[in-house]
């Protein structure tokens, strides 16, 4: 049984390990089994699965990011690799993060963190389904949401979308069945953003 799973630190292949999350599902065959995994346990990995996007700093104005889930994995590794660049001080950054409920929150404590130490660089909105907490959005991502999260983005920017293909479907339009990166439609569309400023893992 194989699964795709991205990575969080910026250069597994300089570093030499890779930092997986992995969010433990009741009924997920591969989760379960890694999550009963000991240090020093050997698993066999493989990849890239899918085309890489490739990051060049510099190369973006505004970088802008709607996750869903586990969809906050190539996020969190771009978000970063963007900012703990000291030679990429100017690009901004936008973060929607939908889930379920509070405690389906990966990495907040982390994304919080940095977007505390680049104030001026770094914004997060979470939006959860169930939640009566005034700190969060309640519902789904809406075009209300990201018109107001991506109000002042520069000319050269980028959209990164990964999550549930129900929330793609929404947002953005799947990916072409053979995994090109297909028409954009939803919401990105209805807001003008045409398909080479967007990018669907």
């Amino acid at each position: 049984v194989m699964r795709p799973y991205t990575p969080i630190n910026q250069n597994p292949y300089k570093d030499g390990y890779i930092d997986l999350v992995v969010k433990r599902y009741q009924d997920g065959s591969v989760s379960r089994t890694l999550s009963g995994f000991q240090l020093n346990d050997d698993i066999h990995v493989r990849g890239p699965m899918t085309e890489e996007y490739l990051y060049s700093e510099n190369s973006l104005d505004t970088v802008g990011m709607i996750a869903g889930g586990t969809g906050i994995t190539p996020m969190y590794q771009l978000i970063c690799r963007i900012l703990e660049n000291p030679r990429d001080q100017q690009t901004k950054l936008w973060l929607i993060y939908g889930n379920k409920t509070e405690q389906d929150i990966l990495l907040k404590a982390e994304l919080d963190q940095l977007a505390d130490k680049f104030k001026d660089r770094f914004k997060v909105k979470y939006v959860l389904e169930d939640t009566n907490n005034a700190a969060y959005e309640k519902g789904y991502v809406t075009k209300a949401m990201i018109e107001a999260m991506s109000k002042g983005d520069g000319e050269r920017r980028k959209i990164f979308v990964c999550g549930p293909n129900k929330m793609l479907q929404l947002v953005c339009g799947e990916r072409a069945r053979d995994y090109s990166q297909g028409q954009v439609t939803g919401i990105l569309s209805q807001l003008g953003v045409s398909s080479n400023e967007v990018w669907k893992f």
